[in-house]
């Protein structure tokens, strides 16, 4: 009798037992939301050294300072997917009076009436004279140009095409001509320079500037895993 007492006051009362421990091991871990799995991503591609308490810590501030301002990674791709889409299908500030009146319609134009002129100046000077040519390989350089996404190529290919073409324009009022020659050329290039006035007087940049003022710090440290970056302004 004594025996069986003793067993029984050992007898573990809620403790520690085998099957409890694998019931809890067994417990499915709770998934990442989409922006922890991005914070963890770029958490591991961290040097080794960095990839301590202090950089989840620092991950951590970031993850506090998204929800206190409230942009989210979303909100800002998408203002920054606008910007983007902006240099073809314009803002809405200039696109209420006309459809071609954006970035993309504008150097268009100007590509077109570029080589109206190139074509009359060459009739006047010849194909092989140094500013005809000096013109077609600017105008090469901006069709290039327009085929990418870098606005400040299309910026600066298009400022150097202006140049030569007027270059062009002068040389050609140089020499006497066919009437009918001439009035192309001027047609060309007064259009060319039409073309510039309305681009240089789109609202591109207001909204370019916009976005780069919101996505600035702490904004721009989500955007960086977002792959939201600084918008180029056509200048």
């Amino acid at each position: 009798m004594a025996n069986a007492d003793f067993n029984q006051q050992n007898t573990p009362q809620g403790g520690f037992s085998a099957e409890s421990y694998r019931a809890a091991a067994e417990k499915p871990a709770r998934s990442l939301t989409p922006t922890q799995q991005k914070l963890a991503a770029a958490e591991k591609k961290l040097p080794a050294a960095l990839q301590s308490k202090a950089a989840a810590t620092a991950i951590a501030v970031v993850m506090i300072v998204l929800s206190v301002f409230g942009f989210g990674g979303a909100k800002l791709r998408g203002r920054y997917t606008e910007v983007e889409n902006a240099v073809t299908i314009g803002v809405a500030a200039d696109t209420r009076y006309s459809s071609e009146y954006t970035v993309a319609a504008q150097l268009s134009a100007r590509a077109s009436n570029a080589q109206s002129l190139i074509t009359a100046a060459g009739d006047l000077l010849g194909t092989d004279n140094s500013y005809v040519a000096a013109a077609q390989a600017a105008l090469s350089a901006l069709n290039e140009a327009r085929d990418g996404t870098s606005v400040k190529a299309m910026h600066d290919t298009d400022a150097a095409l202006e140049a030569a073409a007027d270059a062009l324009y002068a040389e050609a009022q140089s020499v006497s001509g066919n009437a009918t020659k001439m009035g192309t050329l001027q047609t060309s290039y007064t259009n060319y320079n039409s073309a510039g006035r309305v681009l240089g007087n789109l609202s591109y940049n207001e909204l370019a500037q916009t976005y780069n003022d919101e996505a600035g710090f702490p904004a721009n440290l989500i955007g960086s895993l977002w792959g939201c970056g600084k918008a180029e302004l056509f200048a």
